[in-house]
């Protein structure tokens, strides 16, 4: 069973992984049931990961901005990471 805490370490981790150069450009890439699963967790001091964006919109993962890809099949489930980070600028999604 996968945890909030292992769901927070598995971002962190996954984030820090992208050069600092690139982070600010960087961008979460996930599946609603995924999104469904980050949204309630909350980082060691009680902030939660996924904040919303005023006026609507997807919202933000650690200050990132998160784009849902209905076709993206991995979910977190069993330890599997359900979501990756990208330079927004290097690749355009359907």
């Amino acid at each position: 069973m996968v945890t909030p805490v292992d769901i927070f370490t598995s971002l962190l981790q996954t984030y820090m992984a992208v050069p600092p150069a690139r982070r600010f450009s960087a961008r979460w890439v996930m599946n609603e049931a995924t999104a469904e699963t980050i949204r309630p967790v909350k980082d060691p001091h009680g902030a939660p990961v996924w904040t919303p964006r005023v006026g609507g919109g997807p919202g933000e993962v650690l200050r990132s901005e998160h784009e849902l890809l209905m076709g993206l099949p991995v979910e977190i489930r069993d330890g599997t990471e359900g979501f990756l980070i990208e330079n927004a600028k290097a690749r355009e999604l359907p």
